[in-house]
């Protein structure tokens, strides 16, 4: 892989081969500064193809199920790690929020029977690196990072269970800042070239496995963050052309190719369609009791039509800052993308 420096010739910009980024490497070496400082820099080549996320994996093992699908949003797809199924790793440019939780779909995702089939990770390794983009460090669908790897790793087990699971990345907010710091300190002392980006990247790390009862590939259907929310399944369904409440406003209903196509019971609530996202895939339901006494307590429900399936638990433990229940509306964003809006926060629906 090339990694192209651009640099201005004449009012344009030239792209300079992979020999002179060798050059320039080896006039600023990052490995090794000092034998005090026992500071090490890597090299990590991120895939910025995709809209959701910049990645790379290590290895792959078959090629009709590619990293990309572990960001797709659609756990009918998966990724099939490489043949050394417990050294596989996965490089994410993680997304700049305040408080990070990670969501995988751990497992084939298209059906419970493949689930099992499949080998799936039993315990996973989490590392972080803050990492330097220098100026001009990119070819046409990568951008290369030099970066340091902060000292504590995280190991987790997963369930074996058939769905999503979600885990906070309990890192110190003040010791990542200062961990920060010292290496933008380190690259300024040893290097000329302008940065062009900052980010820290996660690194997961396949420990174990779980063996398929009929393959021995290992796979991963889906890995997302805080920032966005993929539903718990994909399924196929007729477009959706209307989505209202029954007379006795009781049951939320749609019509697709049929009509009056129930999404969701309530018999003993009264409920109100406050909102429906622009392309008919998630609703917002007010419930409040049927038989008022007292002070009347009401709750917000988001639904996905597509799955007829109310989602504020799954929410709830992906996001790890929304009280199921409370308030939510929608916003529609470029390519008009949905998003969910609740106190200070946004996440994508996907």
């Amino acid at each position: 892989m090339d990694f192209l420096q651009k640099i201005p010739i004449n009012g344009f910009r030239a792209y300079y081969n992979l020999s002179i980024i060798i050059l320039v490497i080896s006039l600023f070496p990052f490995k090794n500064v000092s034998a005090q400082q026992k500071i090490n820099w890597v090299d990590i080549s991120l895939l910025d193809t995709m809209e959701y996320a910049q990645f790379e994996v290590n290895h792959s093992h078959n090629h009709r199920y590619p990293p990309s699908n572990l960001f797709d949003a659609d756990f009918n797809t998966c990724w099939v790690s490489g043949p050394d199924k417990n050294n596989s790793s996965i490089f994410i440019k993680l997304p700049e929020l305040n408080r990070i939780m990670i969501s995988i779909f751990a497992g084939y995702g298209k059906s419970k029977k493949l689930y099992y089939q499949n080998g799936r990770p039993e315990k996973l390794r989490f590392s972080v690196y803050f990492a330097v983009n220098p100026d001009g460090y990119v070819s046409e669908n990568r951008v290369l990072y030099k970066a340091i790897g902060f000292p504590p790793k995280k190991t987790i087990q997963l369930d074996d269970s058939f769905g999503i699971q979600s885990f906070p990345l309990k890192y110190s907010a003040q010791e990542l800042s200062e961990f920060r710091k010292k290496v933008l300190h380190n690259y300024n002392s040893i290097n000329r070239l302008p940065i062009a980006d900052t980010c820290f990247v996660l690194q997961i790390e396949i420990l174990e496995t779980k063996s398929g009862t009929k393959y021995e590939d290992v796979c991963i259907s889906e890995i997302f963050f805080n920032d966005s929310f993929v539903s718990r399944k994909k399924t196929a369904s007729n477009k959706i052309n209307k989505v209202y409440l029954s007379k006795d406003k009781n049951v939320l209903l749609l019509d697709d190719d049929n009509h009056g196509v129930a999404v969701y019971n309530a018999a003993s609530s009264v409920l109100q369609l406050i909102e429906v996202s622009k392309d008919k895939q998630w609703a917002i339901l007010i419930s409040m009791p049927a038989e008022i006494q007292g002070r009347v307590e009401t709750t917000y429900l988001l639904v996905d039509l597509t799955n007829k399936e109310i989602v504020n638990s799954l929410i709830e433990e992906s996001v790890g800052n929304y009280v199921s229940g409370e308030i939510i509306w929608f916003e529609t964003g470029k390519n008009d993308k949905t998003y969910l809006i609740y106190d200070d926060h946004k996440i994508e629906l996907r």
